[in-house]
């Protein structure tokens, strides 16, 4: 009876006090009495309850002063209690490991069934045959991600789903590109998410993956570098959309469709004879080095002689062109350090 008496002992009373003419003082005040509160008999009578506490490691209240509350019902009432929380987080807390021992008798782990969660999850999209050629790369980056959040994973679904039903079947019909795109979103949501990154972010990742490159020239790892670790598929250099586009998404739930198919038409899913050479050459990775080669000769002759004219295009071409001279550049670098290197050897 200890508990329900706790809570509807006696009768709970305030004052509220009153400035009537503004001036900064109480003018007037009154008592209000809250009465007794009529709980049901159930909650009366509480010794044959279990008490569960959920969420513990979100608690306000200290995690040493709420577990020596609780601790209270367990020695000295003699109730069964279960804690439900994120034991990785409150082991944060080294005074939590000490209560532990005398608090805690058994720990569980709760480990989801995914197939059943997927299941339901792609089902409340209402496009489970969407969904069905993805799930194994659905179930890879989510245990990629180590994170173990299935509410994130409901929520990259459910986005992805807005995303999807917003693009031409000629875009949702390459499968290699949707998988690309639902890759990217489900990483960077699950980052996001977990408080590793932020949206805006996202617009270093192109700067990230140009110092990825010199790797053995700087130490510290950027953000896109430690993602590639964790993603070992994650597509280098390849965001698909403009990063601006990407934070609208994740961060304002902003569905540029227009845009988005436009840009999702000039990746290398989707590349065709009338792509503009520009884009084509944006997809190196899938050339040979002959074909490399044609492509920056004509489009750098081309942005000299100033015959590009969209700004967004002016931008992506310098970024790429920039990027291969750094490229270049870092090899004859580290060549010349291995020569370097043998001649004092010698």
């Amino acid at each position: 009876m200890d508990l329900a008496g706790k809570i509807i002992r006696g009768t709970l009373k305030a004052t509220l006090k009153i400035d009537i003419n503004s001036d900064g003082k109480d003018d007037a005040s009154t008592n209000i009495s809250i009465p007794d509160i009529n709980l049901p008999e159930y909650l009366k009578n509480t010794s044959d309850l279990v008490l569960i506490f959920d969420d513990i490691e979100r608690c306000s209240i200290a995690t040493s002063d709420l577990l020596g509350y609780i601790n209270h019902f367990v020695e000295h009432q003699n109730y069964k209690v279960i804690l439900v929380a994120n034991e990785a987080e409150l082991e944060k807390n080294e005074k939590y490991r000490i209560i532990k021992e005398k608090l805690i008798g058994k720990t569980f782990e709760i480990t989801p069934e995914l197939d059943l969660v997927l299941d339901k999850f792609t089902s409340d999209t209402r496009t489970e045959k969407f969904y069905n050629p993805h799930l194994d790369l659905i179930k890879q980056t989510y245990s990629q991600s180590k994170y173990g959040n299935l509410r994130h994973l409901r929520q990259a679904l459910l986005d992805f789903t807005r995303l999807e039903q917003k693009l031409p079947h000629e875009v949702t019909d390459s499968q290699e590109l949707v998988a690309h795109l639902l890759q990217l979103l489900l990483i960077f949501t699950f980052e996001i998410r977990h408080g590793e990154i932020s949206a805006k972010d996202i617009s270093s990742f192109k700067f990230g993956w140009l110092s990825q490159i010199s790797s053995s020239v700087t130490e510290e790892k950027t953000a896109i570098a430690k993602l590639t670790e964790k993603y070992p598929r994650i597509k280098n250099q390849e965001l698909l959309l403009d990063a601006d586009l990407w934070i609208e998404i994740l961060d304002k739930g902003i569905i540029n469709d227009t845009l988005i198919t436009k840009q999702l038409k000039n990746t290398k899913y989707l590349i065709s004879k009338k792509t503009p050479n520009w884009i084509k050459l944006w997809n190196f990775r899938t050339h040979t080095n002959e074909t490399f080669k044609e492509l920056t000769n004509e489009v750098w002759t081309h942005f000299r002689e100033l015959k590009f004219l969209d700004p967004q295009e002016i931008k992506h071409i310098s970024g790429m062109m920039m990027f291969f001279f750094f490229k270049k550049n870092l090899r004859k670098k580290h060549s010349r350090n291995i020569n370097r290197n043998k001649n004092m050897y010698r």
